[in-house]
């Protein structure tokens, strides 16, 4: 799946249009995006919760080259259709909603 730039022609919109309000950050040809986890979310706990709605995401540790790690989740695009994609980022968003006010 690939997703195009805003304003660019394509087969498929543009990932913000998909995004279901979430804060993604992203280059506009990857097929990965990172979510920065509200101050008041934690991306261990937003992660488990994801894995046990069987929706498969990654803490940014793996990938921090930093000495710090950000407090965000990696979500991978290219393996899923795009109905499946929106309902998915519904449910990230729910959960990281619920998240911040647990």
């Amino acid at each position: 799946m690939g997703h195009a730039a805003a304003g660019d022609e394509g087969l498929d919109a543009p990932l913000p249009q998909k995004a279901a309000g979430l804060p993604l950050v992203s280059h506009p040809s990857s097929y990965f995006t990172w979510l920065p986890v509200p101050d008041d979310a934690r991306a261990d706990r937003l992660t488990a919760t994801l894995a046990r709605l069987h929706i498969s995401v990654s803490k940014a540790e793996p990938f921090t080259t930093t000495i710090h790690t950000p407090q965000a989740i990696r979500l991978a695009l290219g393996s899923t259709d795009m109905d499946s994609l929106q309902s998915t980022l519904r449910t990230v968003r729910r959960v990281t909603v619920e998240d911040a006010f647990a």
